[in-house]
């Protein structure tokens, strides 16, 4: 787990020694700034989930610091603790008025100091998550009212034609599929936000896919146009995934291009990583379109007529940064087009 980072803003130094020695061995990140501006031109850098501050400094003293960092967007939510040997209802009215949200007075109780230095802790850390789950929330329900306002659109254009129970049954099966995608879709970005490092489980052989691409090209009646030439290596992704990946790829792939042409599916293995690579022969993605590339878009709707939701490259690029790949996708427009992933060898 990552561990918190804590930043102690004290122009004493000596003081720095007495919170190391507090919160040794406790799991914390410490970082020290010397003087408020320090603290504040390198908040980037320090990233604190948690901000001790003493009062009394040259330069801006601790309430000028403290109303400051409140005023950033970015930081107002991290847990600002007041360090001081002020203790009038004067400088608690001043700090409590600058945004601190609690306040200890010196010499301090280290027992005390540490408690409420875990308490404002986790209840940062709950509030992260909150915000993570909102986020979440947030972009699934605007990426799904986006897809269902295109399957009503896809449905309400087709209703004068004499296939119309066709033409529905046809719907349902999409709406089938993008239910499976969108709880894919979920899965990962829950993963994607949790405190543990995703670990794929079962690293799987590039070959288990090769008779799954086959079964795609054959639905499509374009046996003869995939090739298929695949250097085996393990590689540190689940079956399942590795399954998606390729089948939402070879999928576009055979969509977006005519029968009879070429689609080339290789591999090529390195020392820690193997990069895959798929070629199809279609139209392919034109330089202002590539520019303006936006995953929850289908690229040329209005060119091929094809129906595609978008959350498949969404799904694919979620999978390849979970698991420490790079996915690229390469302008060989008009002949075309190129997309790239290379993936983590699984340690033998």
């Amino acid at each position: 787990m990552k561990p918190q980072n804590i930043l102690v803003i004290d122009d004493d130094v000596s003081h720095f020694d007495v919170i190391d020695a507090l919160f040794n061995h406790q799991g914390y990140q410490l970082y020290y700034a010397s003087s408020g501006e320090d603290a504040i031109s390198s908040l980037d850098a320090f990233n604190p989930d948690l901000i001790l501050l003493d009062v009394l400094m040259p330069g801006m003293n601790g309430v000028e610091v403290c109303r400051c960092i409140k005023a950033l967007p970015q930081w107002q939510n991290v847990p600002i603790i007041i360090l001081t040997i002020l203790d009038t209802k004067t400088t608690v009215k001043s700090c409590v008025q600058a945004g601190a949200d609690d306040f200890i007075t010196k010499p301090f109780d280290l027992s005390r100091l540490r408690t409420r230095v875990h308490s404002m802790l986790k209840i940062k850390q709950q509030h992260n998550e909150y915000k993570t789950l909102s986020r979440i929330q947030t972009n699934t329900v605007n990426l799904l009212e986006s897809t269902l306002d295109e399957l009503r659109g896809n449905l309400a254009s087709q209703l004068s034609h004499d296939d119309l129970l066709n033409r529905i049954e046809q719907s349902a099966c999409r709406l089938e599929t993008l239910t499976a995608k969108f709880q894919i879709y979920m899965e990962l970005e829950l993963a994607a936000n949790q405190p543990i490092p995703f670990q794929a489980s079962d690293p799987q052989s590039l070959t288990v896919v090769v008779e799954e691409l086959a079964v795609l090209a054959q639905r499509y009646n374009r046996s003869h146009d995939l090739r298929v030439t695949i250097e085996d290596t393990n590689v540190a992704v689940s079956a399942r995934y590795l399954s998606i990946i390729f089948h939402e790829l070879v999928d576009n792939a055979l969509k977006f291009s005519s029968s009879g042409t070429l689609i080339e599916v290789r591999s090529d293995v390195a020392e820690d990583c193997v990069t895959l690579s798929i070629h199809d022969s279609g139209q392919g993605i034109s330089v202002e379109k590539m520019a303006s590339i936006d995953d929850s878009i289908q690229f040329e709707r209005r060119v091929y007529k094809q129906k595609n939701d978008g959350m498949g490259l969404k799904i694919i690029k979620r999978i390849v940064a979970l698991v420490g790949g790079q996915l690229e996708i390469k302008n060989n427009y008009p002949q075309g087009t190129i997309v790239q992933i290379a993936l983590p060898i699984a340690c033998s």
